[in-house]
């Protein structure tokens, strides 16, 4: 059993534009706004700022609930040494749906076709689940460096935290891996979506959730506030092994 611990914390100032629209400062690189200890868990600091419903952001905007959304293509790289990814992607299709039953909202996430986890979004808190099991518990309203999780299994800690909202153009070194950068814009894109440009990795809204543990394992997911998540990267620190999942925002059929 996962033993799961809310903390919110957060940081850096807010700036309200008009009164719903929410900006927050920028930083130059991810780096810069996460310090570690005991492995790879993130320093915890005080809390400060306004708040966002972090459910707007897990998901793409205009899932319904009387159609499925579909990522027509998901690319996925994998490191086979440190300084070698695989030669071409695994691409997949990601899809979503769903469900209203009274005060809880059911979003289920597909790989082609077959059901990979499901969230459910109540008042207070998002459950996530795999294999009907719940192995994370995230709060709906966030602040910039909010603790969204906290959870302890096998003596292994693992913490994850609102690291960044705001502009970003995802497409540059300081987030994707040269190789997966050069394969993704010269080879991969060009090749299975006619419509591609450049500037689908820029969003104009995005939250950043940085997870570490106490065994030295890293995930930085950006979610993207019309599309969900839109770039994944899982570290194994001691390996030097990484992992990266990039999603084709133009492949939307919906």
């Amino acid at each position: 059993m996962k033993k799961l611990t809310t903390l919110t914390l957060s940081i850096l100032a807010l700036t309200l534009l008009g009164c719903e629209e929410i900006i927050l400062e920028d930083s130059d690189t991810t780096d810069n706004n996460i310090s570690v200890h005991n492995g790879s868990i993130p320093i915890l600091k005080d809390p400060v700022g306004s708040y966002v419903d972090l459910s707007e952001y897990l998901y793409p905007k205009e899932l319904t609930i009387d159609k499925t959304f579909y990522f027509q293509k998901v690319y996925n790289y994998a490191q086979t040494s440190s300084n070698t990814f695989t030669e071409a992607p695994a691409i997949s299709q990601r899809s979503y749906t769903k469900v209203i039953n009274d005060d809880v909202t059911r979003i289920t996430e597909y790989k082609d076709g077959r059901e990979q986890k499901y969230d459910d979004i109540k008042q207070f808190k998002i459950l996530l689940y795999e294999d009907n099991k719940i192995i994370k518990e995230y709060p709906v309203r966030v602040a910039k460096n909010s603790v969204v999780s906290d959870t302890a299994e096998n003596e292994v800690q693992e913490v994850c935290v609102v690291v960044y909202i705001g502009d970003i153009d995802l497409s540059t070194t300081t987030y994707l891996p040269i190789f997966v950068r050069n394969d993704l814009l010269n080879n991969q894109l060009k090749t299975e979506n006619d419509n591609f440009i450049p500037e689908q990795f820029s969003f104009d809204d995005i939250m950043h959730i940085y997870c570490g543990t106490s065994d030295n394992h890293t995930s930085d997911t950006y979610y993207s506030r019309k599309y969900g998540s839109v770039l994944k990267l899982q570290k194994d620190i001691d390996k030097s092994l990484l992992k990266v999942e990039v999603t084709d925002v133009l492949s939307v059929v919906n």
